[in-house]
């Protein structure tokens, strides 16, 4: 359901550069709104395109799920597990719909997911399901020299902060997504 892309950065100490400079391979991917097992396949093919293009890592740019259900997490887990059993980085920054009722989810579905939601412990269920730790809210990684630093949904004020705590992060030889 959202857009998928592979992305290279090419760089050399510090600053974008041609042909010689070492490559850094992304995939980038977002608004999956994983709703059950019907997404595996989907998801499965988009992870295989990914794996072909070598990439080191993939960023997912928020909304995996569609309803913030453990099961649609578990769904998502079981695609990318599938695919990815050679230690490529997943960066993932939880949108809106993984994390809240966003006023589109019936009185029913809530009913049913309230034991089997993300929220109130995104950091424990991404942890769990992927090995991806989002940290407090914002949080860094650096992939094949290029430091990307992601912010779950609704934490974006925190960014600024997070930086100057972290003065490194962006002051390093590589580049910063």
């Amino acid at each position: 359901k959202g857009g998928v892309a592979v992305a290279t950065v090419p760089w050399l100490g510090g600053c974008l550069t041609g042909p010689s400079a070492a490559v850094t391979r992304f995939g980038v991917l977002s608004d999956t709104h994983v709703t059950g097992s019907e997404s595996l396949a989907g998801l499965t093919s988009v992870f295989r395109f990914f794996k072909s293009r070598q990439v080191d890592a993939v960023l997912h740019c928020g909304d995996l799920t569609d309803l913030g259900s453990l099961d649609q997490l578990d769904v998502f887990a079981s695609a990318w597990k599938g695919v990815f059993d050679d230690g490529t980085a997943l960066v993932f920054a939880p949108g809106n719909r993984d994390l809240v009722d966003t006023g589109r989810v019936t009185a029913e579905q809530r009913a049913a997911a309230r034991n089997r939601a993300i929220y109130p412990d995104p950091r424990g269920a991404f942890l769990k399901a992927l090995g991806v730790d989002i940290g407090t809210g914002v949080y860094a990684r650096t992939i094949g020299g290029v430091t990307v630093i992601a912010s779950m949904w609704g934490r974006e004020g925190e960014l600024e902060d997070f930086c100057m705590r972290h003065p490194g992060l962006t002051a390093g030889e590589g580049p910063v997504v």
